[in-house]
């Protein structure tokens, strides 16, 4: 992960003309880093297939985003609070390592609430509201730790002891329901808000600050980055054939070990969190300040790179996965799932970024008459 980053930020500094210099690449490079497996996953549930792999794609996505978000604000509080090098490194101990401990006190103060009762809606109530508390506490009531970290420790425990606090199944199956609603809503919030941002700031209000290069930086962007991907999973994969969950040797065949290679490189989508990411520095206004020195567009560039590799990702990699695996022989095609799936994502993409566009559009409309 942290060569990941490293890498991307060499982009950064030495292919892109903007005059970016190491921290503001490493910044652009956490921000990157963090891989969305949401269609990935979907797509291997919805074969029936590869369960093994689909485990391994969700843990290197938690492991991802966690690093990803600590570099991030490593990197944010060099830029916004300079200090000396001794206090980053205190400052970075406790972020990774104060994160966890708060996780698992919320946790077993949620799981002893849990055991204690067995109403569907208070189970409910309970993980959404420790979930959020744990989230305030670390970023707003002066704890300093990764809110993410602590949110993510929580999850883990959660999903693999918190399971046996749950009494019923009628609380197992609300559970589900909600929080599958509240990460869908979450989603289409952020994606629909990041177009929104990028239509207005980039299009309506500084029409020239996008000029025709920067698209072909922005495609070269992904070509490396799919460069990266493979280069990365190709360095762990003795790692990975060594001890990585049915990809032994005893039980993966050298043939099937490479194709399920060729799938975990190709299936690094970027999402969410990297949107959210660049959204919060699209709207750092300190930030921008700091350095318009070196690059006076550096908050909405981030943005338009990061939104262009979601986009690229999403109708590229995650359409054309499916016929990937197919092309690999790991799944019979049918008259029904062939397309479907594409389909899916390229209208959720196209609805979004409509839905932007219009609302980019209104805003537009109603400033100019005020």
């Amino acid at each position: 992960m942290l060569l990941q980053v490293v890498l991307i930020a060499m982009i950064g500094v030495y292919s892109f003309p903007y005059g970016w210099g190491w921290t503001e690449s490493l910044l652009f490079g956490g921000i990157l880093s963090a891989t969305d497996p949401v269609a990935v996953i979907a797509l291997m549930k919805e074969l029936g297939l590869l369960g093994d792999l689909r485990v391994l794609i969700e843990a290197e996505s938690l492991l991802n985003d966690g690093t990803a978000i600590v570099v991030f604000e490593l990197c944010l509080m060099v830029l916004l609070e300079p200090s000396s090098i001794a206090e980053y490194v205190g400052t970075g101990f406790q972020l990774v390592l104060g994160a966890p401990a708060l996780g698992i006190g919320l946790f077993l103060a949620s799981w002893f609430w849990l055991m204690r009762t067995d109403d569907p809606i208070q189970d409910t109530m309970v993980t959404v509201c420790t979930a959020y508390l744990c989230y305030f506490l670390s970023e707003a009531a002066g704890c300093k730790v990764s809110g993410v970290l602590s949110v993510l420790t929580l999850g883990v425990l959660m999903a693999g002891f918190g399971i046996t606090a749950i009494n019923t199944e009628d609380a197992t199956h609300m559970l589900h329901a909600v929080w599958t609603i509240i990460v869908w809503i979450c989603d289409t919030v952020v994606f629909i808000l990041a177009g929104a941002i990028i239509v207005q700031d980039g299009f309506l209000e500084n029409s020239g600050l996008f000029k025709a290069s920067d698209w072909g930086y922005l495609l070269a962007l992904y070509i490396s980055l799919l460069l990266i991907r493979l280069f990365v999973v190709l360095l762990c994969a003795p790692f990975f054939r060594y001890s990585a969950y049915g990809m032994q040797e005893r039980v993966c065949s050298p043939q099937k070990f490479a194709k399920y290679l060729l799938i975990l490189s190709w299936g690094g989508l970027r999402g969410a969190v990297g949107l959210v990411l660049a959204l919060i520095v699209s709207v750092n206004k300190h930030l921008e300040h700091v350095v318009s020195q070196r690059d006076p567009h550096f908050c909405p560039r981030v943005l338009l790179h990061t939104g262009g590799i979601v986009v690229l990702t999403t109708l590229i990699n995650a359409a054309s996965l499916e016929k990937l695996i197919m092309w690999l022989g790991l799944a019979e095609p049918t008259e029904t799932e062939v397309f479907p799936f594409s389909l899916f994502l390229i209208l959720c993409l196209s609805l979004s970024l409509s839905l932007s566009l219009s609302f980019s559009c209104s805003l537009t409309h109603t400033h100019t008459h005020t």
